[in-house]
């Protein structure tokens, strides 16, 4: 990018009078994850032999050069953060996660009309591209939504990708082992028990009790209704537990209670929901939830799952139907994002660990090789 007038440095500040890719944006974003140093992505992490399972290309993380000073890398991650943090005003806080520091910024990009001169009105390309933990990085996650309906409204950009982070975020965290910050140490000292203990009887406890009470175990704890008190949990009481697993609470009486977005989780997770929820569940498929319809026609209410391998939702090829908020007369689609690995192995603390947007391992043939 060169500019070569002093209005062109002005509206670059606000984001206009440029463009970039989201391979660019991820790239940016993972420049400051990695203490300045700008790293080279790549979309293939190596090729092998089918056969014999010979590498026959690896493509190894180079740093191309230091863009900014580690000290102000660790600022800028720092600003990111309150962006999240801040659940008065900072416009990233849906994408907040409860025990671990995330850093990340909200972007939204006029249209430009081709061949034309100006922006498209009311037009925008919403994005969220965040890294966590922000202490030590190990994932970067980079959102794009293309013209969503925001209602005229561009402030409502917020909305849309920073949700669609977190769900991702904290499933890679989890799936990564990565215990939130304030449970760090706990997390260690488990390990030799194999990381299980005793479920708790949240039974009558205020939500922030609950959530108190299941810290020290590393848990996260999902709500179910509005309350004041704990009326119903899973798993009951006295249930094994492990730190990668979630605990829900019912906060309010009654058979129509709210039917909670599953999409991500496991058909295990999603049969423990529907107990507590008080629905009929019926499934296609197997592995994890893509999409859900609530039925409410009939005596009961039926909650239909879709549901997909994680291979296959890894690769961006899960398609779910269905609605999350369970109406019948609406169809969703998991948002699809693109691996962009430059690391080679996630227990790595190398500076190329946080240039990825998704942990993927998806395969494709060619000349005898196989690209992953």
């Amino acid at each position: 990018m060169r500019m070569k007038y002093d209005a062109e440095y002005a509206t670059a500040t606000y984001g206009q009078g440029l463009t970039a890719t989201a391979m660019q944006m991820t790239a940016a974003y993972a420049a400051i994850a990695n203490g300045g140093k700008l790293m080279q992505p790549h979309i293939i992490k190596e090729i092998y032999n089918p056969a014999t399972k010979e590498v026959v290309l690896k493509n190894e993380p180079r740093v191309i050069r230091q863009v900014v000073s580690e000290k102000t890398a660790k600022q800028v991650g720092e600003y990111l953060e309150q962006v999240v943090a801040d659940q008065a005003i900072g416009t990233g806080r849906k994408a907040y996660i409860e025990g671990y520091r995330i850093a990340g910024k909200t972007g939204t990009a006029n249209l430009v009309i081709p061949g034309e001169k100006g922006y498209a009105d009311g037009q925008w390309v919403i994005s969220f591209a965040g890294y966590a933990p922000l202490e030590d990085p190990r994932i970067l996650v980079t959102i794009f939504v293309d013209r969503p309906d925001l209602g005229g409204d561009y402030h409502r950009g917020g909305d849309v990708a920073p949700p669609a982070f977190r769900e991702i975020m904290s499933q890679s965290l989890r799936y990564l082992g990565i215990a939130p910050s304030n449970t760090a140490q706990q997390q260690v000292q488990t390990t030799d028990k194999e990381n299980t203990a005793k479920m708790p009887d949240l039974t009558g406890q205020s939500l922030d009790q609950a959530k108190a009470a299941m810290n020290k175990y590393g848990v996260s704890v999902e709500v179910i209704g509005n309350g004041d008190k704990v009326l119903a949990q899973s798993p009951a009481a006295g249930t094994e537990i492990g730190s990668a697993q979630r605990i829900y609470v019912v906060m309010q009486e009654g058979n129509d209670l709210p039917v909670p977005d599953l999409t991500g989780k496991s058909l295990r997770d999603a049969m423990e929901v529907c107990s507590l929820v008080k629905v009929r569940r019926q499934s296609n498929g197997e592995g994890y939830v893509t999409g859900q319809n609530l039925d409410s026609s009939g005596d009961g209410r039926v909650l239909t799952l879709e549901l997909k391998p994680y291979s296959e939702i890894a690769q961006g090829s899960a398609g779910g139907n269905g609605d999350k908020s369970g109406k019948t007369d609406k169809t969703d689609k998991p948002v699809k994002t693109e691996s962009v690995p430059a690391k080679n192995n996630t227990n790595s603390k190398s500076p190329q660990d946080s240039v990825k947007t998704a942990k993927a391992d998806g395969t494709s043939k060619k000349g005898g090789d196989t690209a992953r």
